[in-house]
């Protein structure tokens, strides 16, 4: 916070949004009979030139979190007894997302510094954890391997070689009119349904 000389407002430099909520919850807090909550601050000085500029690196030089960081806070919300649901609302993401940040922390160290490193995607990571600890190391020490010097398509295409593909792929529309050719019956009607044209 930051006291203006001239006008003798105090004025929030740093965390308007999370004074603006804590607000409003105590609006619910006080209907309900509850203590309302406090935001601790700290006092700047300087002027306002200072502190605009405050605002803005408070923004715009933050860097997010990398997946492991996320999926550390989120274990340690769970520690702090908050349930998955409470996490997903924190976090601004899904229950489910939730359940796969906190898996990487059961990947091994192998794993977790190719994450880290960009070697590997957070949904490989997930993969591989999967895998028993040994498993894990080797597929990790392939695939830093095959993806050394290349980037791209090219890198996520070796991945997926090495750790298998999960998702079939999708069939072009060169491919499904080929197929029709041959095709017969209620086959053909799908083929051509997927096609748009006319059954």
């Amino acid at each position: 916070v930051w006291k203006d000389p001239e006008t003798g407002l105090t004025c929030v430099v740093a965390g308007r949004q999370r004074v603006k909520h804590t607000l409003e919850a105590n609006k619910l807090l006080l209907k309900e009979g509850k203590e309302p909550r406090l935001v601790p601050g700290v006092v700047k000085r300087g002027s306002a030139n200072q502190m605009a500029k405050y605002m803005v690196s408070e923004n715009e030089i933050r860097r997010p979190d990398t997946p492991l960081g996320r999926a550390k806070k989120m274990s340690d919300a769970l520690d702090r007894g908050l349930d998955e649901d409470d996490i997903a609302v924190l976090f601004g993401c899904s229950v489910q997302t939730v359940r796969a940040t906190l898996s990487l922390l059961d990947a091994t160290q192998a794993v977790r510094d190719a994450v880290e490193s960009g070697t590997v995607t957070v949904t490989q990571a997930r993969q591989l954890a999967s895998l028993k600890p040994e498993e894990q190391r080797e597929k990790v020490s392939e695939i830093e391997a095959a993806t050394a010097g290349t980037t791209g398509h090219e890198k996520a295409r070796r991945q997926r070689q090495i750790l298998g593909d999960a998702k079939p792929r999708l069939k072009t529309r060169k491919e499904i009119t080929k197929a029709l050719e041959s095709a017969e019956g209620e086959y053909a009607n799908a083929l051509r349904w997927v096609l748009g044209e006319a059954v």
